[in-house]
């Protein structure tokens, strides 16, 4: 597998991870995996999940852009 297959993957498992333990937190619910995210409060740990998702959504971002090509087109300008 490629580093951007790995990074993509891992990416759209920590997005989709924090926005389901976000939206699970509305109602509740909590993954019994990620409890320890909320030892130091709940508004820590509604951070913390947010930032989970935007590192994924980060990851994803960073692979799915071809660098080649932005840098072709910068060096063309």
């Amino acid at each position: 597998m490629s580093k951007t297959t790995i990074l993509s993957i891992l990416g759209f498992g920590m997005a989709g991870l924090g926005l389901l333990s976000l939206i699970l937190m509305l109602f509740g619910a909590k993954f019994s995996f990620l409890r320890w995210l909320d030892f130091n409060g709940p508004l820590s740990g509604f951070v913390l999940k947010l930032v989970l998702s935007m590192v994924g959504f980060i990851f994803i971002f960073l692979a799915r852009v071809d660098w080649q090509k932005e840098i072709e087109e910068l060096n063309k300008d």
